[in-house]
């Protein structure tokens, strides 16, 4: 929730996400992006301002696969990673917003 006041400008408006059947069909391989105030790296501080960075969409047997074999994975996914997750990052690593929270913002452009 945002918690301070400000005024919609050329550089700062809402994202509007899509609802129901305006939802794309299937975004896997697209780009998005991904915003908000997260971790920098992993443990580390909470940036204080807002980042963003582009990242990959993957079909969520992709997230399935990779995060199997983490302890914790039967506990937050008892059964498994499902359809409505946004299965998104970077294969080489060290993009994405799990340190920032399971709500993080993504807009995908489609023209």
């Amino acid at each position: 929730m945002i918690t301070f006041v400000f005024s919609n400008q050329e550089f700062i408006l809402p994202v509007c996400l899509p609802w129901g059947s305006k939802i794309e069909e299937n975004i896997v391989d697209s780009k998005a992006t991904v915003m908000g105030w997260g971790h920098t790296s992993l443990g580390g501080f909470l940036s204080p301002t807002l980042m963003e960075v582009d990242v990959q969409v993957f079909p969520t047997s992709r997230c399935n696969s990779s995060y199997f074999s983490l302890p914790h994975y039967p506990d937050h996914w008892p059964r498994g990673i499902g359809e409505e997750t946004l299965c998104a990052g970077d294969v080489e690593g060290g993009k994405d917003s799990c340190q920032v929270s399971s709500a993080v913002p993504h807009s995908y452009l489609s023209y």
